[in-house]
């Protein structure tokens, strides 16, 4: 059975990891509120290898708004899934062609790691220097002006910056729904009478 309110907090969860970066700080995204009444069932169809092949969803939304309910049959077919574990790198064989290399790959991710990790280690390094560094020659004015005056921009600035950000936000979101077509009840096939009537009329 599906649960309206959990749907509605994993649809939240997925929102907020998709805007990471763009919601101004201490803005948070509520789960939507239609969700909370959904109700439904699914069933998935594992084959031999413990790997999905069919899902079926049967779910309704009541009074998705005034005008009309919603309810849904989905039916997805999973194929060619989990065959690859990795496909290798193309790497040459000596006799004039190509062949795949497991290893190569393995080699490729873990430089990647490395990579990342150096990066991070010379960040800390850089910060743990300028720590020392305060703390070394912290009885002399300049430093102590050096650091008061970054204190202060960062108190006066970082308000501004965040407003900033409030108001970006907010006018993406406009744009975005001002893009957005708005769903009739003729798309939907539903005749309206008044419609109909006012057409008439017309």
């Amino acid at each position: 059975d599906l649960n309206g309110e959990r749907f509605g907090e994993y649809v939240r969860d997925v929102m907020t990891q998709q805007m990471q970066g763009q919601l101004p700080p201490g803005m948070a995204l509520d789960a939507p509120p239609q969700f909370a009444s959904m109700t439904g069932t699914g069933e998935l169809w594992i084959d031999a290898d413990g790997l999905p092949r069919r899902q079926i969803i049967d779910f309704a939304l009541p009074e998705i708004s005034e005008q009309y309910d919603t309810s849904t049959h989905m039916v997805i077919d999973y194929r060619d899934f989990g065959q690859i574990d990795s496909i290798g790198v193309a790497v040459p064989d000596g006799a004039g062609g190509w062949r795949l290399d497991q290893q190569l790959t393995a080699a490729l991710k873990t430089g990647e790691i490395g990579l990342r990790l150096s990066v991070e280690a010379l960040s800390l390094l850089a910060v743990l220097g300028l720590c020392l560094a305060i703390i070394a020659y912290r009885r002399r004015r300049t430093v102590y002006i050096a650091i008061a005056a970054t204190m202060i921009a960062l108190f006066v600035t970082g308000p501004l910056l965040q407003a900033q950000r409030v108001v970006r936000f907010q006018t993406h979101q406009a744009e975005a729904a001002a893009e957005q077509v708005p769903i009739t009840a003729a798309d939907l096939g539903i005749n309206d009478d008044r419609q109909q009537a006012a057409q008439k009329m017309a």
